[in-house]
């Protein structure tokens, strides 16, 4: 495809190159595809040339079909970005069969619908007419749907009013009455100190703000470049902010806004929601607002965790996920639970971390390592906790039971290795970002400075290719839900983007 230049003002020509777009579309390298999507998409919005959007019309519904499935599910957003008329694309994913789809599981095909969807209006008599007819073909197929497929097409046909005869009892598996619902949103009547759970926000804040930029350097190269971190830096090479946020931040935050804003309770449901949004944040580029603070860039979620939350944003219900990544994405979110061991069930901080963190990890290191976070985040956040020891560690593995046999063998390895230098626990531990890597090296760098969060926090960064802002941002939540938020540096509680947010939500939970 050949792009004429449209005339637009000289910022936006600077911007839009047409021959390097044709030139990406054509990479082999997905995410170079991706990028011309984006800068078509971006050119449609901000000029009128006729020619161009014809042009760029054509392209998008023709990429829906790239042979990679991220290129694909770019290409559904940037239709929806920028209302392209549907029809021919919804036409070749809702026709029962086609050359053009087979390639493609009937679940994708009603998912890239559902997204293209996301952003049209059906004013169009005729188009709405001919796309419920397409969905209404599909009933008779019903019954060989998959829970999943079930679900999403569920969703299609609400989204352009087809009545549906079927009740959520013929949907088995999708909607499901599950036994701790009902115990664990037992309001949670007290809770900790603001000064220790803003604490516990801010270290963790702090500690993924120092370690976003540099996660995954080399050690010689992060030693050059930045020397040993003590204050925010900036990586020119990533999409970063000076004392910003990452996913751990913006997803803990959202957690513990979806238990206040639901009266202290925890409901699957609404923790589902959240993630679905701020995916659909991520993938639309719109900011993604969390307790008044954008963060209009990249804020480095998982590719896995991108993907669980497509499911979820299309329909699919958190109880059919399955995805099964051992990453350390929903062990890095988890810490508001804690604040369900004040006033609720025994078990209700259990049930909700292996629920919500099975919404994008199905697997049981991902569930293990996460119950260790929340796990000593509550103990820690009790007026009583004292300096960490190995009674921590003891308890926490009692938590998770017998869920991870890999857990359990690295805690083991973890208490042989507390008094030893960084490389040598780095290398023992793992630092991966595999979920039980994160955790357990975050332990370790607690344990070794529980009272210093500056070196608490170099121990975690300070490492060769090493998964710094998750480790970092766990070890400085435990570090602020034990001391409290006064034993933080002032200079980086000051100069962090998110100060307010952090201190906001804490408010709002204390005061009720």
């Amino acid at each position: 495809m050949h792009y004429k230049k449209s005339a637009v003002n000289q910022d936006q020509q600077t911007q839009f190159d047409p021959s390097k777009t044709a030139r990406l579309l054509t990479s082999p390298s997905d995410k170079e595809r991706i990028r011309a999507l984006q800068a078509i998409g971006q050119h449609f919005l901000d000029c009128d040339d006729e020619i161009f959007r014809t042009q760029a019309a054509q392209t998008l519904a023709r990429m829906v079909f790239d042979p990679h499935p991220h290129v694909r599910w770019a290409a559904a957003v940037q239709m929806a970005k920028t209302k392209i008329d549907p029809a021919a694309s919804l036409k070749s994913l809702l026709t029962r069969q086609t050359s053009i789809n087979m390639r493609l599981d009937l679940l994708e095909r009603f998912q890239l619908a559902r997204v293209i969807l996301m952003g049209y209006t059906m004013v169009d008599e005729t188009l709405h007419r001919n796309v419920s007819a397409l969905i209404n073909a599909w009933a008779p197929t019903w019954t060989g749907m998959d829970p999943k497929t079930r679900c999403v097409y569920l969703g299609l046909c609400a989204d352009v009013g087809v009545t549906v005869s079927w009740t959520l009892n013929d949907v088995p598996g999708v909607v499901i009455d599950h036994v701790f619902k009902g115990d664990a949103m037992n309001r949670v009547s007290t809770g900790p100190s603001f000064e220790k759970l803003a604490g516990m926000l801010l270290g963790l804040a702090i500690g993924d703000a120092l370690g976003a930029p540099v996660e995954f350097l080399p050690l010689k190269k992060l030693l050059a470049d930045y020397g040993i971190i003590s204050n925010y830096v900036v990586n020119p090479k990533r999409k970063f902010p000076l004392a910003g946020a990452s996913d751990d931040t913006i997803m803990t935050l959202a957690t513990l806004d979806a238990l206040q804003k639901n009266g202290r309770r925890y409901d699957p449901d609404i923790i589902a929601t959240r993630i679905a949004e701020l995916i659909r944040q991520h993938d639309f580029g719109e900011k993604s607002p969390s307790r008044g603070v954008a963060t209009p860039y990249d804020a480095g979620y998982g590719m896995r965790t991108i993907i669980a939350g497509r499911d979820l944003y299309t329909g699919v219900h958190w109880s059919l996920m399955d995805h099964p990544n051992p990453t350390c994405g929903g062990a890095m979110r988890v810490t508001p639970f804690a604040v369900l061991n004040f006033g609720a069930l025994p078990y209700a901080m259990k049930n909700a971390v292996i629920e919500s963190v099975r919404m994008t990890h199905h697997h049981p290191d991902a569930v293990a390592a996460a119950l260790v976070v929340a796990y000593i985040a509550s103990t820690l956040l009790k007026p009583d906790a004292k300096t960490p020891n190995l009674a921590l560690i003891d308890g926490a593995h009692a938590f998770f039971a017998n869920m991870s046999p890999a857990m359990s063998e690295r805690l083991d390895t973890l208490k042989t290795v507390l008094n030893a230098e960084s490389t040598q626990a780095a290398e023992a531990l793992g630092i991966s970002g595999h979920a039980i890597d994160t955790v357990c090296f975050a332990l370790y760098a607690f344990f070794k400075h529980p009272d210093d969060y500056l070196k608490m926090v170099q121990t975690c960064i300070m490492i060769d290719k090493g998964d710094a802002d998750s480790i970092a941002a766990i070890a400085g939540a435990w570090f602020g839900a034990l001391h409290g938020m006064q034993a933080l540096p002032k200079d980086l509680v000051d100069s962090l983007q998110y100060k307010e947010a952090c201190l906001q939500a804490a408010r709002e939970w204390v005061e009720g």
